[in-house]
Parts: structure tokens; sequence; C-alpha cells
């Protein structure tokens, strides 16, 4: 089916444009289109130009009455629109060349799409803006319109431009349909136009909008489980306020500290516009404790902050730059600083081990972006030491959703848990590394890690027989042999033989 397009173009004293603008429609090579001249009652030339280009090309649409602003007018330019394709482009603006809606009917398979975008050229960027966008990208800054191509569908499914946003309603438009499921959209490397940057949303500042795009990234919970942690919890929360990335809650799970912790948070928020929630938790194991604060979170996402430890300002934004880049991403971890709070000497041979996990890999490389999360399963060293090759819950991001698709943490484990949890959640899930020390893993005596180690707890065999039962299938078939052999009813007779004929 050849595509009908719909031009629309709102006008209001544009006289000294208005002819640019459309000889660069009605010279389009492709000839299925439609002109709709939305005007708001000029006192210039722009009628008598958009009359005149009437009569050469009859298919052209001229109202003229008071509107309420320029969206208003394409609201209206919506309404009256023929086409099932519809463009707006300023009376400023004009089509890149002849052949840009030969090029977008032709080339692309527009029948099984709802919006497809390119670029625009303007003296305001320095030339060509801006390439193909992702959810981070389109909340940090908007597609210009004059590069969207939209299907009408695209209206009826989410609506036509919010006019209580005066500058913006565009770009406001544009995230709507960008992050849901039920509009397609494609990127063509394109030059759809040349915009002359003398709309409204370049001059001026919609604070209305510039309040709901904060609100449109997704919300993180950061999660504080806490025990007497007065000695360091105020640094702890001091990291937390004092993120860049906006849309954010804290939640505390609090295990009925007997020290001060719990005066120290609420002081905080006082000093924060961040909400910070504390619920208190019956002391049922650390797992519990976790589960409990995940379990309160209203966020989209999960950033797990421990009561001692510490996060970089730009921690969470970039962390979640790159879980926006692809939805299957269900974890995100970084590399992590260390702070060393007592003998230097105590956490030597652990530091050793254990400071640098991402090199642990035997055929990964494991650099900044995104691997799925079944090729760290196979890789050959998955059961060597360090058993954590990913780290701590505090170097770690996660989606909220892993938790309803492969369920909470395990309470049967003290020492082991986050391990357990990371690898269980990747059969399903891309995971993602930021190559940067983003987060400060504290070192003392007294933290759960250092407690354990003292207690000698080596849940090295519960572990492996829980991969046994969940992630068998995932492992390389080194792991899995040692698995079956140390797991199975088979390997169970494979040992007693082995040990008969020795």
């Amino acid at each position: 089916m050849t595509p009908f397009f719909s031009i629309i173009i709102p006008t209001y004293n544009a006289g000294s444009t208005l002819d640019m603008a459309l000889a660069s429609v009605v010279n389009q090579t492709y000839r299925n289109i439609e002109i709709l001249i939305i005007d708001g009652i000029s006192t210039d030339s722009t009628l008598d130009i958009a009359r005149r280009y009437q009569k050469e090309f009859p298919n052209m649409i001229i109202t003229s009455e008071r509107d309420k602003g320029v969206y208003d007018a394409m609201n209206k330019g919506i309404k009256l629109a023929s086409g099932e394709w519809i463009y707006f482009m300023g009376s400023d603006d004009a089509l890149y060349d002849n052949c840009i809606l030969k090029k977008i009917s032709e080339t692309y398979n527009v029948n099984s799409l709802d919006v497809i975008y390119g670029n625009i050229t303007s003296p305001r960027f320095g030339g060509i803006y801006d390439g193909e966008f992702t959810p981070r990208k389109i909340i940090l800054k908007n597609i210009c319109h004059q590069a969207i191509f939209l299907n009408k569908k695209v209206f009826d499914e989410i609506g036509n431009f919010n006019l209580k946003y005066k500058y913006h309603a565009d770009w406001d438009h544009n995230i709507r349909w960008f992050f849901t499921d039920k509009i397609s959209h494609k990127y063509v490397d394109l030059v759809i136009a040349n915009y002359a940057d003398g709309g409204l949303s370049s001059q001026n500042e919609d604070l209305v909008f510039k309040k709901y795009r904060k609100q449109n990234y997704p919300l993180v919970s950061i999660c504080i489980p806490t025990f007497n942690g007065a000695e360091f919890i105020a640094e702890a929360l001091e990291s937390a306020i004092v993120q860049t990335y906006t849309n954010l809650e804290i939640v505390v799970s609090d295990d009925d500290s007997d020290d001060n912790t719990l005066e120290i948070i609420e002081s905080y928020k006082n000093l924060t516009d961040i909400p910070i929630h504390v619920f208190h938790h019956v002391p049922n194991g650390i797992g519990a404790n976790w589960n409990n604060c995940v379990h309160y979170a209203s966020g989209d996402y999960i950033k797990f902050l421990f009561q001692d430890d510490l996060m970089t300002p730009d921690c969470i934004d970039k962390m979640m730059q790159l879980a926006l880049v692809d939805k299957k991403v269900g974890l995100v971890y970084c590399t992590r600083d260390f702070l060393i709070s007592g003998n230097p000497d105590d956490f030597k041979i652990w530091l050793n081990k254990c400071s640098v996990l991402h090199k642990s890999w035997c055929n990964l490389e494991i650099k900044d972006g995104i691997i799925s999360g079944k090729r760290y399963l196979k890789d050959a060293f998955f059961m060597r030491s360090p058993s954590n090759k990913i780290g701590e819950p505090t170097a770690v991001l996660l989606k909220k959703a892993c938790f309803d698709k492969v369920g909470y943490f395990n309470n049967d484990l003290k020492q082991s848990l986050d391990i357990e949890f990371w690898y269980r959640l990747m059969p399903y899930y891309s995971i993602g590394f930021v190559d940067e020390n983003l987060v400060t893993f504290r070192l003392h005596s007294n933290q759960a890690t250092a407690v354990n180690n003292k207690n000698n707890i080596n849940e090295k065999p519960m572990l492996q027989a829980i991969y046994y039962k969940t992630i068998f299938w995932h492992l390389h078939p080194r792991e899995r042999w040692k698995l079956f052999k140390k797991y199975s009813k088979t390997g169970d007779i494979y040992r007693r033989l082995k040990s008969i004929f020795k």
C-alpha cells in the first residue's frame, strides 16, 4: 500500500519564511500527500502565500482561527488530516531535499511501523542532530518533530499533544510513544529537514515539563538494610542524598537496632527532598532484612547501599544509563574502591583475591557494556575462586522485575546469598558492567563478611548443590561434570566405585 502523508504546518505571521517551507513540500517527487496550513489569524502575507500555493497544489487545506498556541494548532491539524502518516514542520523549516518522502515511503517498510524518525540539520547544533535515541537519551534531549513521521494510530493510542506543556509538548509526546510497547518505532539514518531553530521550544524553558521529565526517569529505590549501623550510616546517607540521578526513594529496613541508627536516619529526612521510608523488621537473618527492603521498595530498580558503604554522586546515574540501553538488562555492576577501617593487614589476603573481580573469568573479556547472563554461566571458571565475580550488593543495580521472575534472596544462606542470586537471574537477563569505581566497600572487623570468615562459615557445598538444582544445564561442560559427580545419584555410585577400586 502506498502511504499517504499529511504535512501539517502551523503558521502565524510567517510571511517571510512560508514560501521556502511550502516550496520544499510541493517540489517533492513523491506526490501522495496533502498539506494543511493551520493558521492563527496572521496579519501579514502568510495567508496570501498559502493561497497562491493552493492554486498550484489543490490538495491543500487552509484554516485560520484563533488558537491556544502551536501545539493547539498541531492538534487541530491531526483532526483534519486524511493521511495515515502525519508530519509536522515549522513555517520556517524545509524538507532536506526533493526526494525525502520518496525515500521514506519506498525504502522502509512503513506498513509495519508506527513511528519513523531520522535526523535534522541546523546551525544551532553545528550540523546534523542527533542519531538514534535510547530511553536514557530521550529523557535528556528531544527528537525534533521535524525528524519524525507518525502513523495516525499513534494519536489514537497515546493521545494528542498535551497543552499544559507550553513549550515542550512535543517532547512529552515523544517520551510517551517511545516508552510504550504498543508503538513500534524505527530510526533511519537520513537527514529529514533543515531546522530553522526559531521555534518556541528552542527559545523558552518549560518549568512544568522540566518537573515532568524528571519524574519520567524510572524510580530507583536505594535499599539500606540496617542493624546497629550508627558508626557509618551518616556517611552512607550522605552519599545517597547527593546522587545526580533525580527520581529516587530511600528504603530502610532496620533489624531492631539498639543504638542510635534510627535517630540518625530520621535526622536526614529534613536534609533532602528524597523520600526516606523506614520499616521495622523482626530479625531473621541478613537475607530476610534484604528481602524486606525489596518488598517495600516502590522503584522499578533496586540499588542496595549497605550501612557502612558509599556511592559516588554519579553512581546511580551511570548505572541507569546502561540499564536503560536494553530492556533485557536485569543487573548492572561496577568495580569498587575500598575503605579500610582498622588494621590493613587483616584484609590483605581478601584484597589480593577479591579486589578485582571482573578479570577472574576464563574466556570472558569483561569491559564496559552488556553481555548475556548465559555467557557468564557458560564460562569454564564459573566455580573457581573467587566464587563471587560480580561483587557485593552495594556494587549492583537490579531491575525489580528480577525478583518477580526468580524469587528473592535465599534466607538459608548467610554468606553467599548475593552470589547465588546473581547467578540465579543470569539465565533470564543480560548483565551490564561499568568499569569504574562507583562505590566504596568498607572493610572493618564488624562487617558481616569479616564475622563470617572468623566463624569459618563455608557455604561452598550448599552453593554448589543449589547450582546443580537450578542452573546446571547453563554451565560449562567441565563445571557440569564436577556437579554431576558430586550431587547426582549416578555420581554417588561413581564415587563409591572409585573408593572401592582405589
